[in-house]
Order: C-alpha cells, then sequence, then structure tokens
C-alpha cells in the first residue's frame, strides 16, 4: 500500500513538473494587432514640442508609442493619452525606456508650443510632433492615417475624424503592432514589459 502510494505521488509530481515545464516553454502571445513580420518603421523627421527637431532614426533602444489626434480633441485623443500615462505608471522605472509620440492631425491649431501645453498633464514621456501640411503628409500616409476636418472647408470651431491607433515601435525600430481605441491598458502594459525584455 505504501509502495503505491509512493508510486501515485511521484506521478502527481512529475505530471506536476510537465505542467510547469509546458506552461514556462509557450512562446508569449501579443496582446494587440501584431504585424508579422515586423517592418522597418516609416521614417519620421519633424518639429517637436520640446524645441527640437524629432528624429525617429534616433530613438532606438526606446519603445516608442505612436498616436495620430490632436488638441482640441475632446474624447478619443485625452482619453488614449491618459490609459498610457496609467500604462507608464505601471510598468515603473521601465517607463523611462517608453516614449509616447502624439503627431498632430491638425497643424492648423496645433503648434509645436500647444502640444507642449497640452501633453504636459500627461507626463515627461510624451513629446508632440507637428509641423506644416507638407511635412506632416508624406507622414500620415505612410501610417495610413485617416483624417478629415468637419465640417469640410471649416477654418475654425471644427472637429477632426480621424483613426485611432496606437502604434507600436521596437527596440530595433520596427513596427510590432497596434493597439485600437479603446484597447485593455493591463495588455498593454503586458506587451510592453515583453518588448523591454527583448535584446
Amino acid at each position: 500500500m505504501k509502495s503505491r502510494l509512493i508510486l501515485a505521488g511521484g506521478a502527481v509530481l512529475v505530471g506536476l513538473a510537465a505542467v510547469i515545464i509546458f506552461a514556462f516553454a509557450q512562446p508569449y502571445v501579443m496582446h494587440g494587432s501584431v504585424i508579422e513580420p515586423a517592418q522597418p518603421a516609416p521614417s519620421i523627421s519633424l518639429p517637436a514640442s520640446d524645441g527640437t527637431s524629432y528624429n525617429l532614426d534616433q530613438q532606438k533602444g526606446k519603445l516608442v508609442l505612436l498616436f495620430f489626434g490632436y488638441t482640441n480633441c475632446t474624447d478619443v485623443c485625452p482619453a488614449t493619452m491618459a490609459q498610457l500615462r496609467q500604462v507608464l505608471t505601471a510598468i515603473g522605472n521601465q517607463a523611462k525606456s517608453v516614449q509616447v509620440v502624439f503627431i498632430t492631425v491638425d497643424p492648423q491649431r496645433d503648434t509645436t508650443d500647444q502640444l507642449q501645453r497640452y501633453l504636459a498633464a500627461f507626463g515627461p514621456n510624451f513629446v508632440g510632433l507637428s509641423g506644416t501640411v507638407d511635412q506632416l503628409d508624406p507622414v500620415w500616409k505612410e501610417y495610413g492615417v485617416y483624417h478629415e476636418i468637419q465640417p469640410a472647408g471649416a477654418t475654425e470651431n471644427y472637429t477632426v475624424a480621424h483613426s485611432a491607433l496606437v502604434y507600436v515601435i521596437d527596440k530595433k525600430n520596427q513596427l510590432r503592432m497596434t493597439y485600437p481605441f479603446g484597447a485593455d491598458g493591463d495588455s498593454i502594459r503586458q506587451d510592453l514589459e515583453h518588448l523591454l525584455k527583448e535584446n
């Protein structure tokens, strides 16, 4: 009887070990919409809200979370920035290796000074990019950004309908995935923590 119990106990331990090994052997599954294979991120070189000229190619070694919006937006843009601030807070000291880049779709009103004032509420990891339409248009096109002034032709008191994806660019400057508006914040956190561990 005793030998049977020992054998049964051993079988349970072996089973548990197998489960643990299997669990740790599973590759991490990203929560965002994965771009497979990863693509070199389209280049960006625009005036920045901190007074510098921002160049995406010079950000290697950091994760970049890229969002296209405008400062007069009353819902999607501030909600997305607030969520990303919460995600960065949740990852603690690792946040210093993450940068949030907000590129305007409303250059008529979003000067670099305006972007600086707007993003100051979210933290030092946030930088805004603006420029002329001629400077911004190639970037909008490369990232497939939809934007439309409503009502059409308005020069004041207008809104801008726009796409609302967060683009994730890894430490090697590769475009890895996107998140739609309303994506789960904890899932974003897990993905960023995984990407930060990559060489």
